[in-house]
């Protein structure tokens, strides 16, 4: 019994730096749990234990080591649904045998001081997998004996701490309690806080087109877990941003909540700040979810500038600030030089139309103009026009009317807009040729005329030379 007790005593010291090194166990032990006086191999002892593993977002209050006994569930802490263990039974430790029915084994594991464990110093027998609920606990019966416990699929959860591998005996020593043969675990995970912002602008083609924007919160539980007081969002819109009024979703885990849960505000117009908050009664909402439950916000915006439109937010989970990564929607602008082809002079009068087609089929991209939706661009005096607004990439413009005396284009004229840091980055230059008409041939005159008119004069002299001739010859003869 001396050698016996030696090494409960070092095992309970070496469970207990594992604990704080990689279990984050919480708090003292509890007066609930299962003792038994009997320890393994006595008279009456159980030959096997119950295993409880609870996860919870965060961080424990205090990182003590206790000995396995159940702790009052903790509010701060918002339960971990989805995780899953596996349970493996420790046969060996290098060479040394594990029963814990011989007090050799005891020894063995109380001088294994390996943190966290390392699976290839063990003999290992087939691993049981188990998965939290929705309270974040899951609960297994095993036999007597050593165990490793791998945390070994997160559920879905950000986590970025997971906790490390621990080894537990089923029982537990808990000293003047006796033994536990009903083991409760507390490893420690912290969910990853994370903000993150997307833009769809999928069906946005020229200015005045809608955008979406989609910012999604870090999880619930996220950091401490600590239940929330605040939880929102701010987003500085840019200048060529105008807010489409009352188009803010917000969503938890895809499906939108009541609007009574959520308030937002914005001054309305271009650029401005966007603010929105969780009520109370939202804050309760989110209070009463799992860890991992994840928040979006999207809102709509019409685009009313060019260039690289650049949009981030941050969200405020707990009084906790998170930033999102900045993301843009890209956008140009077209200026047409109309110009007659022989002389380059510039053309007033051409009109064109824009489309996303070759052909120049179907609908023509309609492009705010001073706030008028428009299809039709003209040049002006100066022979130039331009189109003030296109999302990035490939357009055909067609000309619907050419200039007074000008023969209209056919077909269309392939244009790439691109966008950049500057207006001139963002400007697609397109010159454009028109060539004069026909028009019918006139009647001969000038210099050709008159060159015929002296041939037929010479041609009529000759015919009356030889009239007279003729006559006189005649005349002769009749003498």
């Amino acid at each position: 019994m001396k050698l016996q007790s030696r090494g409960t005593r070092r095992l309970t010291a070496s469970l207990a730096a594992v604990a704080i090194a990689a279990l984050g166990f919480a708090g003292a032990g509890a007066a609930n749990a299962q003792s038994d006086n009997s320890a393994p191999g006595q008279p009456g002892a159980p030959t096997e234990g119950s295993l409880t593993i609870h996860k919870y977002a965060g961080t424990p209050v205090t990182t003590d080591a206790h000995d396995g006994t159940q702790l009052p569930t903790d509010p701060e802490r918002a339960p971990l649904e989805g995780v899953q263990f596996t349970v493996t039974p420790v046969t060996a430790i290098g060479s040394d045998q594990i029963d814990l029915t011989n007090p050799d084994s005891w020894d063995a594991i109380a001088d294994y001081d390996t943190t966290p464990p390392n699976p290839d110093d063990f003999t290992l027998g087939t691993g049981v997998p188990v998965t939290t609920g929705a309270d974040g606990s899951v609960s297994t019966n095993l036999p007597v004996g050593l165990y490793l416990v791998e945390e070994t699929d997160a559920g879905g959860h950000n986590i970025t701490a997971p906790a490390q591998p621990f080894l537990v005996t089923l029982p537990m020593p808990t000293g003047d309690q006796g033994w536990n043969y009903d083991v409760h675990v507390y490893p420690k995970n912290v969910i990853e806080g994370v903000a993150t912002k997307e833009v769809d602008d999928t069906d946005a083609i020229g200015a005045g087109d809608e955008v979406t924007w989609t910012v999604t919160a870090p999880p619930i539980g996220v950091g401490s877990g600590e239940p929330l007081t605040e939880f929102g969002l701010t987003d500085n819109l840019d200048d060529r941003l105008e807010y489409v009024a009352d188009s803010v979703v917000v969503e938890i885990d895809g499906v939108a909540v009541s609007s009574d849960f959520f308030e937002a505000q914005h001054p309305g117009g271009v650029g401005g700040t966007l603010t929105v908050a969780f009520t109370q009664d939202g804050l309760d909402h989110l209070n009463s979810l799992n860890a991992g439950a994840v928040v979006t916000f999207a809102f709509t915006t019409e685009v009313i500038g060019i260039g690289e439109i650049p949009n981030d937010a941050i969200v405020n989970v707990g009084g906790v600030d998170y930033e999102t990564g900045e993301v843009f929607t890209p956008w140009g602008q077209v200026i047409i030089t109309k110009i007659d082809a022989a002389t380059e002079a510039t053309l007033e009068g051409a009109t064109f139309q824009v489309f996303t087609n070759p052909e120049g089929s179907g609908s023509p991209v309609s492009v705010d103009v001073n706030g008028t939706a428009t299809t039709d661009f003209t040049t002006g005096a100066d022979g130039t026009v331009t189109i003030p607004g296109l999302k990035t990439g490939t357009y055909y413009l067609v000309e619907t009317q050419a200039p007074a005396g000008y023969t209209q284009l056919t077909g269309s004229i392939e244009v790439t807009v691109v966008a950049g840091e500057t207006t001139e980055a963002s400007t697609a230059r397109v010159e454009v040729e028109n060539t004069q008409q026909s028009v019918p041939a006139l009647p001969l005159t000038g210099a050709a005329g008159q060159l015929l008119l002296i041939i037929g004069g010479i041609a009529l002299l000759a015919i009356a030379i030889g009239l007279v001739m003729y006559n006189r010859r005649k005349a002769a003869l009749q003498q």
